[in-house]
């Protein structure tokens, strides 16, 4: 058995395979063997290349980080973000206004049914009391907020992050660090795992 590999552009390669039995004659295969799928790996978002982590010829996981976009404004904001979405003070703060806006409210109607207080001193701390409850509300409210401006940030951050979308190997790297990229690609990869086999038998 012989066989004969051809290598034929950059992604795939032909092949020759010559079976010879003990019999007379010959039986011969002529077929192409290319990658499964082949991709070309980009940027959804538009910047400058800060690192580039694989070069030509190396294998690659699926998920694996292959490159990153200058991200230093982008991660200063996640960080203030964040910082917002862990503060706690202001609803504290709305918390014991309306803890102490109930108190005032529960001692105001005691008196007011022992008619030692008059109805607007009455009306008034019950007002109170739905303003501190709006208050409250309010803050958790901004809370939330903080909290999903947070995850945008994060989302903002992980779009610089190039990742793998295949295991496979690196066929050509288009770009360098440093470089802009917008719509380009920066890599291309195969996946070789399982390989397509297109395979033409000649009899003899």
């Amino acid at each position: 058995m012989k066989i004969k590999f051809i290598p034929l552009l950059k992604s795939f390669f032909i092949f020759s395979l010559i079976i010879s039995p003990l019999a007379a004659g010959a039986v011969e295969f002529d077929g192409v063997i290319e990658p499964y799928m082949v991709v070309k790996v980009g940027s959804g978002v538009p910047g400058i290349i800060e690192i580039v982590t694989v070069d030509r010829g190396d294998f690659v996981r699926k998920g694996q980080v292959v490159a990153t976009l200058q991200s230093g404004v982008e991660k200063a904001t996640m960080e203030a973000a964040r910082a917002r979405s862990e503060m706690e003070a202001d609803i504290k703060s709305k918390q014991a206004q309306l803890d102490f806006s109930i108190r005032r409210q529960e001692r105001n109607e005691q008196l007011y049914k022992k008619e030692a207080l008059p109805f607007s001193q009455m009306d008034e701390a019950e007002t109170n009391r739905v303003l501190a409850e709006l208050h409250l509300k309010e803050a958790l409210e901004n809370k939330r907020l903080a909290e999903l401006e947070y995850r945008r940030t994060i989302e903002v951050v992980n779009r610089l992050i190039i990742r793998s979308p295949i295991k496979g190997v690196v066929v050509e790297r288009f770009l360098s660090p440093g470089e802009y990229i917008e719509e380009q690609p920066i890599l291309k990869l195969a996946q070789i795992d399982p390989l397509n086999v297109e395979v033409i038998l000649l009899l003899r």
